[in-house]
């Protein structure tokens, strides 16, 4: 009978030590993959001249580049947060959440599922809202961000289709316009969902637009629209040209206009999860794009600094807020035990 009563025990145990396992082994394979791609990538890099791009790089603008926009994107999606619970569902504090979304900084370099995972549990545990509609409110944040850089790309498409035609072959305008505009239809289509209540396309798909998911799109008004633009398309931009910065910091000297249309498909490939911390891939998105700008050192430097910068600052950031935040925690876990007895 003892040894039936540990067997639900030891079959936790040892589920949670596969779980360890899987994580550990995975967090080793990104660490292997990132020393491989930039083994290869930096294979004819000589190591003196890196130090010289090193040497004669301006460190602190290229400090200012790379944690002033993880500062704004900090503050402005905990705003926009908190926020949009306060229109959709029930209100968070700000400063409450900028501390959870702090430690979550921290979490992060350990574990993104387990981060995440925890952000979710934190804000159905302080508003009760069910996993669907949280999912849903997160999309509708999502496709926010989606909104604003894609409409503001489209403005930049006007300007250089009416002042800078010389530049379109280029910036391949063929290729990145029709991209865009798709998006914006896409966008459109949830516009009219909200508004309407249907769009003209979604409506023929076998999707419950009633369910908690859509919760967000069915009563988000023109001004949350607007707002959500508001708050998403700023601290992009600022993140688009603190990059700008720090390339201008190594001496990669990228057109703006070029620079500007592939910074985004160099980040999506930066932030690709095959890397342990953006290491490697960065410099490989780097090198694809700008090596006709920049030196092979230069290029080097500058991409080994900026996800340096951002490990060192999301970790700073979360062991200075964790001890907030785990009181925030504690206090959630206080006010949860009467409603439990």
């Amino acid at each position: 009978m003892e040894d039936q009563e540990q067997k639900p025990e030891e079959k936790e145990q040892k589920a949670g030590f596969k779980k360890t396992a899987s994580r550990w082994a995975m967090r080793i394979i990104t660490m292997a993959v990132s020393a491989a791609i930039l083994y290869y990538s930096l294979d004819d890099v000589e190591w003196d001249k890196l130090k010289k791009a090193w040497d004669e790089s301006d460190k602190l603008l290229a400090l200012l580049g790379a944690t002033f926009p993880l500062l704004v994107f900090w503050t402005t999606d905990a705003a926009f947060t908190t926020r949009s619970f306060k229109w959709f569902d029930k209100p968070v504090p700000f400063k409450d959440y900028f501390f959870i979304k702090a430690a979550a900084y921290l979490l992060t370099m350990v574990n993104i599922t387990f981060a995440a995972g925890g952000v979710f549990l934190y804000f159905m545990r302080k508003t009760g809202i069910t996993p669907s509609r949280q999912a849903g409110l997160l999309f509708w944040r999502v496709c926010m961000a989606i909104f604003g850089v894609c409409s503001f790309f489209l403005l930049v498409m006007v300007y250089v289709a009416l002042f800078r035609r010389d530049q379109i072959p280029e910036l391949n305008l063929g290729l990145w316009g029709p991209l865009f505009i798709l998006i914006i239809i896409f966008m459109i289509e949830f516009g009219l969902l909200s508004l309407r209540g249907k769009g003209l396309f979604m409506e023929r798909l076998s999707v419950n637009y009633k369910g908690d998911f859509w919760q967000a799109f069915r009563n988000a008004r023109p001004i949350h629209w607007l707002l959500g633009w508001l708050y998403t398309l700023p601290a992009i931009l600022v993140s688009l040209m603190g990059l700008y910065l720090v390339a201008h910091a190594f001496g990669i000297r990228v057109p703006f206009l070029y620079f500007l249309f592939c910074i985004p498909l160099v980040s999506v490939i930066s932030a690709l999860p095959i890397a342990f911390g953006q290491f490697g891939t960065t410099t490989v998105a780097w090198i694809t794009f700008f090596s006709m700008y920049g030196g092979a050192e230069e290029i080097a430097a500058a991409t080994l600094f900026i996800p340096a910068v951002k490990l060192i600052f999301r970790g700073g950031v979360g062991l200075i807020f964790m001890p907030l935040a785990m009181k925030e925690l504690e206090d959630l876990k206080g006010k949860a035990k009467p409603d439990s007895e």
